[in-house]
Order: C-alpha cells, then sequence, then structure tokens
C-alpha cells in the first residue's frame, strides 16, 4: 500500500478521493515507473444531498477512480468495468467502511429509461446517515454479525476440511445448498442476540482469534454488548430470496403489467420490513416515510442505501403520481419541516427514472 496512513489522517468526503487514489496507484503495474503530477486540479459537481442514502460515497469513488485511471493509466484507453467496481469498493473500505458492492455496480451498469411505464419516487428523511461516523456501531456491526453467523453455519454443516477464512453467506449456501434451512438449527443462537463469550465458546476459538479472524480489520462494537446473529441472518437470506425473485419476474413476464407491479411491490414492502426489523438498520423516520407512501397509493416502499437515516424509494404508477408527492409532502415535509423552503423540498423529494452508468466523457466531442 502507498498512502495508507495518509487516508485515515483526512476528515470529510474528501478522505473518499484520497482513497481513490491510492486504489488506482496500486492496481497499475510497474508504479513506480508512473510519473504522477505534482498538483491535480479536480472539479467535483453534483445533485445528490450528502448522507441522503443515494449512493454519493459510491458515485464520489467510481467518478475519482475513473478519473485517476484515465490520468495515471494513459496506456490503456479502455477501463474495464470490473476493475472500476473493484477499485471503488477497495477505496470505501480503506476508509474503514466495509462495503458489498451493489452501489458500485449499479453506479457502473445502468441503463437509461431500462423500466417504462412506472416511476420511482425518492423521498429523502432528511435524518442524514453518516458511515464514516457511526460505522462502527451500524454498518460495520452488520458486516461482523453476519460473518459470525456465516462461520457459525459453516462449522455445522460443512466438513471440517472447508475453509473458514474470508466466507461469504452466499458461497457457503451454494455449497450446503440453497433449499436447507438454516434458520430451523439451533446453531446460530435466538432473537436476543449473543455476547462475545457465547459467540466464542460456539465457535471454540479465542478472543485473539476472534479478532484476526472475524472482525479481521474491521472496528466494530455491538450495542447492549450482544451480537445479533440470528436475526442478521434471516435477513440476509430472506432478502436474497427476495431479489432473484424479483429479478424473475421482470425477466419472464407471464401476467399482466398490473399483477407484475404489485408482485414486485409487494416484494419491496417485505424488504424495508426485514431492514426495519431483523437487520434494524431503518429509524423512525423511514419508517414513517413507508408508511405515508403505502396509505398514498406506493405499490411498493423500502429504505435505500445503508439506512439510519437517509431516502426511501417508492414504486407508483404515473397515473398517481401527483397525489402521492402532495400527500407525502402535507403528511411529512410540512409537518416535521414546517418551514422547509421550496428549493429544499424540490431536492429531498423527486420522481427518478434509470439512467447511464458512469463514463468518461471525450472533451474533443464536443468541439466537433
Amino acid at each position: 500500500m502507498i498512502y495508507d496512513q495518509t487516508v485515515f489522517a483526512i476528515r470529510g468526503w474528501v478522505k473518499y478521493v484520497q482513497a481513490s487514489l491510492e486504489s488506482v496507484l496500486n492496481s497499475i503495474e510497474n508504479v513506480y515507473q508512473v510519473s504522477v503530477p505534482s498538483k491535480i486540479n479536480l472539479l467535483f459537481d453534483g445533485n445528490l444531498p450528502i448522507g441522503s442514502g443515494l449512493s454519493s460515497s459510491a458515485t464520489m469513488t467510481i467518478g475519482s477512480v475513473l478519473s485517476f485511471r484515465r490520468l495515471l493509466s494513459r496506456k490503456s484507453k479502455v477501463i474495464k468495468t470490473h476493475l472500476v467496481i473493484k477499485l471503488a469498493i477497495e477505496s470505501e473500505r480503506l476508509c474503514r467502511i466495509s462495503v458489498g458492492g451493489m452501489d458500485q455496480t449499479a453506479s457502473v451498469f445502468g441503463e437509461i429509461n431500462k423500466l417504462l411505464y412506472i416511476t420511482f419516487v425518492i423521498a429523502n428523511s432528511l435524518i442524514k446517515s453518516t458511515k464514516l461516523d457511526a460505522a462502527k456501531h451500524q454498518y460495520n456491526l452488520r458486516v461482523i454479525e453476519t460473518r459470525i453467523g456465516s462461520k457459525l453455519i459453516i462449522k455445522h454443516f460443512l466438513p471440517k476440511t472447508s475453509s473458514q477464512n474470508h466466507v461469504n453467506l452466499k458461497g457457503i449456501m451454494d455449497q450446503i445448498g440453497r433449499e436447507t434451512d438454516v434458520m430451523k438449527h439451533e446453531v446460530l443462537g435466538d432473537e436476543n442476540g449473543l455476547e462475545i463469550g457465547h459467540v466464542l465458546e460456539m465457535l471454540e476459538i479465542g478472543m485473539d482469534q476472534f479478532v484476526t479472524e472475524v472482525e479481521d480489520g474491521i472496528e466494530a462494537i455491538p450495542l447492549k454488548g450482544r451480537y445479533m446473529v440470528f436475526n442478521r441472518i434471516r435477513h440476509v437470506l430472506t432478502e436474497a430470496k427476495r431479489v432473484e425473485e424479483f429479478k424473475n419476474l421482470i425477466l419472464n413476464q407471464t401476467s399482466e403489467t398490473e399483477d407484475i407491479l404489485e408482485k414486485l411491490g409487494n416484494l419491496m414492502n417485505l424488504s424495508h420490513q426485514s431492514c426495519s426489523k431483523d437487520y434494524d438498520c431503518s429509524c423512525p423516520e423511514l419508517d414513517e416515510l413507508i408508511e405515508i407512501g403505502l396509505k398514498y397509493k406506493s405499490l411498493g416502499s423500502r429504505l435505500t442505501g445503508a439506512g439510519w437515516g437517509g431516502s426511501t424509494i417508492h414504486l407508483i404508477k404515473d397515473e398517481d403520481l401527483d397525489e402521492f408527492l402532495n400527500g407525502l409532502k402535507q403528511d411529512y415535509y410540512l409537518k416535521r419541516f414546517p418551514n422547509i423552503l421550496q428549493d429544499e423540498l424540490s431536492s429531498a423529494l423527486f420522481k427518478s427514472k434509470p439512467s447511464s452508468g458512469s463514463c468518461i466523457l471525450d472533451s474533443s466531442f464536443f468541439l466537433m
């Protein structure tokens, strides 16, 4: 690693840019032969509210990675999308946030107007979700709780010859069979959670091994001293099933559009319930927005982004859009924020259509 210590010394969103530079430099072969400019001028602009759960950190790292990779690796005119995603994920992890890759993938592979005839409405709760500040009690803790559950499942269901390092739940379920209902077995504790002593006993490891193999450099502190393993694994498994069902409904349309939209909406509703109850990443304001959205004909509503504040997303028929927007305006924004300005409201509540993913614009094209 080249600049690994400087990343931690920087505060605020600029940390994402610094981490992206480090990831790009580490990805270039013979990097010490690369001529790195002593000064790089960067201009950032955008309309995503910070901490709104709309992938502002992912777009920041994707954009930075694209820029630095193009600048520092000029021999390669083509930048592979999978490499961009990989480096963007590494960048956020350098900021000590144990992210997955969903936001980064969507930011790269998005296609304009891919889903027609329906509108997604974004409603920002105006409660900031700050991953950088609260990761150890929230975002990173969920990673550790899921990792504990994964290791317990391995220990119970897979042969002792199986590796327990660097596991992911998808790989485990592929090995033991998706039809296996791990939740029926008493291997994950219960809904009351597990204290650290119980976790160590169940995994048959010591604290030093827990730090190196489970935490593995991730800072996480369980609230009330309990890891809610059972709840987190239940969410992850049921959410994965909902994603598969959502995809199949879109790809294999065998019924009327009306029926499909209702089924898609129901999956979104179930997803939010699971996020709120089992993964515990919602908040009262998000839950209130969901309740109001369903009242005003949302087919499906859920939080979006990391949670603990930020935004909700609602599936709306075009014909119901005006009533829906006015309902949220009156029942949530004007009640909770009576002095909100119109510009603030417009940036918090708006409709959205699928858009194209990240790209590099060649300025010479505009000079033709």
